[in-house]
Order: structure tokens, then C-alpha cells, then sequence
């Protein structure tokens, strides 16, 4: 019985066995490898070549290269010096730690060479991710390139020439212009560009940095700032102030940065309207004043700007029968004073007599364009051009005689 019985537990426990065995293989799975959701730039390289900034040629021998990494200062892993080798001034700095997006982790690069200028630069290599199917990716290899330019000791900047216009090309006098040197812009970047900017403070000049050079152009519009107020290397931006030039209002003028010793140094500020002004107004007319008397029917008119007209016909009419009579319906006009003062001249065939009161005659346009010099603008009327002076439309109505 007993035989029988532990026979029986046996064959109980292997069913057991058997049927935990099935039931496991039925359910488990195989733990799923964990998904990275975050890749990122892990580190950098940052390569160029080493060049005289006046000259382009490449600079090698004793120049020397450092990476400053906080408390870590270090050489390049490439940096060819030798004058014969063909890839002379080319060198390359890897495994630069990388940022993401809080744009907080600066680094600076450093050359120097005996006989010219100490070069700064402050870096910013930076990873920004970008959401791709819920994941956040971004590339694992970056590598940018950062040239550097050095100046030879005793070299100094050119002076600055900044040419002022307004939007005719007409030059402007008297305006403030400013040279700012640009000092946020000079810490770079370097993926969006290949020329490395050197720092405010690394010129060898004690008086390195100015917040800003004021000068007012003279009559033909030209403000020239002296080398000896600029920092060589330095990176520059040109300012026009806002102002009115001949009732014309212009807006501020912000020109592009440029780098003094290798960019172009004169410099064209072409001013635009700002809101709300018109190109073309009258500034006076000899018939703005009213109960001016003119018995010759002569309109003049100066304007803002020099103009020349495609169309010289101007219709003249007298106010009512029996005041004298034209010798024609239309005239020409007379441009002069370069384009900025029109005179309307009629003919009488018989006069208009003192005993006309009232007497008027009256100018207007017939068509055609107005040209502004370098600019057009078509369709504009002579007649009804605002009066900068009245402020008021301009009219072509001339007093012949008193009331």
C-alpha cells in the first residue's frame, strides 16, 4: 500500500511539473531591450587654418594653438607649423564637450605667434534637439570649421568712411552717425561661419573696446572715423540716427557688421522713410501764401527732391470769360536749381483787366509721370502734392487781381 501510494505522489508531482513547464512557456517573453529616447552631440571638432589677415598667406613655425577648457588648457591634435608642408597653418582641436540648448557652456581659443597680434576667441558649440516621431535626436558627429586671422604687430586699421544717402541717393548733411563695435557679436558661434571672431579685449590695444564713435557727416554727406579710434580686427556696426532731411522723414539706419583691417571700410548708409512719411512733397510755392497777387499767372514750386518729368504739359485756365484770353490751352514746364524748382510760365493774349476782381488763373496737371531721381513714382500729380510748409494739398491756383 505504501509502494502504491508513493507511486501515485510521483506521478502527481511529474504532472505538476509538466504542467508549470507548459504554463511558463505559454506566458513569459523575453525582456524588450530599453528604448534610448534622447540621443545627442557628444563632442565636437573645431578645424580651420591659421592665416595673416592682411596678406591670406597660411601662418605655421612658432605659432601657437590653445583650447581653454575651463581649468584645462589645451594644444591642438593637428596643427601643422612646417613653411614646406602643403596643409601649413591647417589645424583642429576634437572631443570639445558639447551643450544642449541652454546655450551656457563657453569655451575660448587662444593664438599667438611673436610679431603679431595676441588672437582671442570665445566658442560656443551648441546641440539643439529636434522632436522626430516622440523621440528627441540629434546628430552625433558635429564638426565645424573656424578660420583665424592674426595681425601683425605695428599694422593699424584704416580709417572708416561712412557715406550717407537718404532714399534718392541724394547725400544727407548733418546726420549722426555712430561705429559701434559690436562686442556680443564677437563672441562666436562657430557653426555659422567659417571665420573665428575675435574677443572685445584681445587686441593688443589698451583702449580696445568703445561703445560707440559719433560723427556728423559734412555737406556731401560723409562721416570719416580715424584708425586711430579703432580697434584692428574688431568687429564694427554702423548707426544713422533717425531724423527729417528737406521734410522727409528717415528712420534709423542699422547697417551690417564688418571687420575693421579686411572688410571694406568705406561703408554706403542708405536711409528709408519711416512710417508714415512721403518721398515727394512740396517745401514752397509762390502761391502758398494766400492773397498773394501775381498778374503774370507764374507758378513755382520747390519740391524736396530733384525731379524730372516725362510728360511737359501743364493746362492753364482763366477763372471766367472776359478776363483776357491765352495764347494756349497748355504749357510746358521749366525745371531748374537741379530739378527741384518747377516754373509754370503762360502767354496772354490780351491781358486780363484791373477791373477783373477775383481774377484767377489755374494750373494743372494733364498726365504723365513724375520721376524722382532714383526712384520712380508713377502717376503723382504736381497739383495736390502735400505743402510741407502749410501742410496742406498743393494747389495750382494763381491770384491774378485783387478783390
Amino acid at each position: 500500500m505504501k509502494k502504491l501510494l508513493a507511486i501515485a505522489l510521483l506521478l502527481m508531482t511529474a504532472v505538476l511539473v509538466a504542467g508549470c513547464g507548459d504554463t511558463t512557456n505559454a506566458t513569459s517573453t523575453a525582456a524588450a531591450p530599453p528604448v534610448t529616447s534622447t540621443d545627442f552631440v557628444r563632442s565636437w571638432t573645431i578645424q580651420g587654418k591659421v592665416m595673416d589677415a592682411v596678406t591670406g598667406e597660411a601662418i605655421g613655425g612658432d605659432t601657437q594653438l590653445w583650447l581653454v577648457q575651463g581649468a584645462t588648457d589645451r594644444s591642438p591634435n593637428k596643427f601643422h607649423t612646417a613653411p614646406t608642408d602643403v596643409l601649413l597653418g591647417e589645424y583642429a582641436f576634437t572631443d570639445i564637450p558639447t551643450e544642449l540648448v541652454d546655450n551656457n557652456a563657453m569655451f575660448k581659443i587662444v593664438a599667438y605667434k611673436p610679431g603679431f597680434q595676441r588672437f582671442e576667441a570665445n566658442i560656443d558649440l551648441i546641440s539643439v534637439p529636434t522632436a522626430i516621431a516622440g523621440l528627441v535626436i540629434v546628430e552625433g558627429v558635429k564638426n565645424v570649421i573656424g578660420n583665424i586671422y592674426l595681425y601683425k604687430l605695428g599694422e593699424t586699421a584704416g580709417n572708416v568712411s561712412v557715406y550717407v544717402r537718404d532714399p534718392h541717393g541724394v547725400p544727407v548733411p548733418n546726420a549722426t552717425v555712430l561705429l559701434k563695435q559690436v562686442a556680443n557679436s564677437n563672441t562666436t558661434l562657430a557653426d555659422v561661419g567659417n571665420r573665428l571672431g575675435a574677443t572685445a579685449t584681445s587686441s593688443i590695444f589698451a583702449a580696445g573696446v568703445y561703445s560707440s564713435l559719433s560723427m556728423t557727416t559734412n555737406g556731401a554727406g560723409l562721416a570719416t572715423f580715424s584708425s586711430a579710434n579703432l580697434t584692428l580686427g574688431g568687429n564694427y556696426n554702423v548707426t544713422v540716427e533717425a531724423m527729417t532731411f528737406q521734410g522727409e522723414m528717415l528712420a534709423n539706419y542699422a547697417g551690417t557688421a564688418f571687420t575693421v583691417g579686411t572688410d571694406n571700410m568705406t561703408r554706403v548708409a542708405n536711409m528709408a522713410n519711416a512710417a508714415g512719411s512721403v518721398p515727394l512733397f512740396v517745401t514752397n510755392a509762390s502761391n502758398q501764401v494766400p492773397g498773394t497777387i501775381t498778374p503774370s499767372g507764374v507758378l513755382t514750386m520747390t519740391f524736396n527732391q530733384p525731379i524730372s518729368l516725362s510728360t511737359y504739359t501743364f493746362t492753364a485756365t482763366l477763372s471766367s470769360a472776359g478776363t483776357g484770353s491765352l495764347t494756349a490751352a497748355s504749357y510746358a514746364g521749366v525745371l531748374s536749381n537741379n530739378g527741384t524748382l518747377l516754373t509754370l510760365t503762360p502767354g496772354f493774349a490780351t491781358p486780363v483787366p484791373a477791373t477783373a476782381l477775383g481774377a484767377t488763373l489755374t494750373w494743372a496737371w494733364t498726365g504723365g509721370n513724375v520721376t524722382l531721381l532714383n526712384s520712380q513714382s508713377t502717376g503723382s500729380s504736381i497739383t495736390g502734392l502735400t505743402n510741407i510748409t502749410t501742410g496742406a494739398a498743393s494747389t495750382g491756383a494763381v491770384q491774378l487781381v485783387t478783390f
